[in-house]
């Protein structure tokens, strides 16, 4: 593998971290904080934000975060 390959793997990995665009519509706004709340009250698979298998506040954190650091 050679550098090029590398830049391209480091894209595609960063390109899976979450973002604060919980919906995926390209804005991080309050609907996309409204879709979270509405998966951490449902105890859906996507709030788990940290991706230890447990839906907690530490999850609810690490999204608000997220969120902000894209406002």
């Amino acid at each position: 593998a050679d550098f090029f390959d590398y830049l391209d793997f480091v894209a595609a990995f960063v390109a899976q971290l979450p973002t604060g665009d919980i919906n995926r519509d390209g804005t991080i706004d309050f609907f996309d904080y409204l879709d979270f709340v509405q998966a951490f009250a449902d105890e859906s698979a996507s709030a788990d934000w940290n991706r230890n298998g447990t839906i907690d506040f530490f999850d609810y954190l690490e999204f608000i975060q997220a969120f902000a650091a894209g406002c």
